[in-house]
């Protein structure tokens, strides 16, 4: 019991040190929006935020760019303690302009990296200073698209639904090829049962990040997840194959999942 548990400590101390090293130089969330039916190009848009529930307002001293512009209705919104997100700190990166595309004939607002909020509400300073809000929307994406038109104050979310079935149908398999590889390294030719247990835990992985999809704590989980599909693996093995010693066995797993794990967390990201 000593050994399995300070095997789970090493794991999870290992994955932590990638994910701390390596998080910051990936992609962040982002969300997307664009804005149909304005009737001018200079307006301001932002995102708001309500205090206690966002968790970002006071991480950073402000957002210097905006240290001049603190006195405009857009910044002094503060209604139920929903704020302007952007404003007030640089890990919302953005811009309050957007800009134009001339094909979709649209405003487009592009907002990224940890800041990106789960619960937010859109709020526009027109030209002449007056403020437009959308009701409360709900990101369950990494990468979120939204069509919002200012005319009826109303929203639509776009999620790529084919791009996201493809992607993890793509990582499934490159997942399965590298466990493959490993056991051939491993001499474990235990392929029907790599494959099943692989399809099981992958199913099992992937249901889980989408579930929690768009969560600050995503790469937490998500080493958590992979330390426990680690140890239902060797569980799993131990159980099924009698011809291998269990020391080969965890070798394999660990090794496998490891090498899994670091291409799941680039293809994520």
């Amino acid at each position: 019991m000593k050994k399995i548990l300070s095997a789970i400590i090493i794991i999870i101390l290992l994955l932590n040190v990638f994910t701390l090293s390596f998080a910051d130089a990936g992609p962040k969330p982002t969300l997307t929006i664009y804005v149909k039916n304005f009737a001018s190009k200079d307006y301001y848009l932002d995102l708001l935020g309500k205090e206690g529930e966002y968790n970002y307002f006071y991480a950073t001293d402000g957002n210097e760019k905006y240290d001049l512009m603190k006195d405009i209705p857009l910044y002094k919104y503060d209604k139920n303690g929903w704020k302007a997100i952007h404003m007030r700190t640089w890990l919302l990166r953005g811009n309050l302009k957007g800009v134009f595309n001339k094909e979709k004939i649209m405003m487009v607002h592009k907002f990224s990296y940890v800041g990106v909020p789960k619960k937010f509400k859109i709020i526009i300073q027109k030209e002449n200073g007056d403020l437009q809000i959308s009701k409360k929307i709900i990101n369950r994406h990494f990468n979120s698209y939204i069509y919002y038109d200012m005319k009826t104050n109303t929203y639509e979310i776009y999620n790529n639904f084919h791009f996201n079935i493809l992607s993890t149908t793509l990582l499934i398999v490159f997942t399965l090829l590298i466990e493959l590889i490993v056991a051939l390294l491993f001499r474990f030719n235990k392929w029907k049962v790599i494959i099943i247990i692989n399809l099981i835990t992958q199913i099992y992985l992937n249901l889980a990040l989408y579930i929690f999809d768009g969560m600050f704590v995503y790469d937490y989980f998500y080493i958590l997840i992979e330390v426990s599909i680690i140890f239902i693996e060797y569980l799993f093995y131990k159980r099924v194959v009698n011809d291998i010693s269990n020391k080969l066995i965890f070798g394999y797993v660990l090794v496998a999942n490891i090498l899994s794990f670091l291409l799941g967390y680039i293809m994520i990201y």
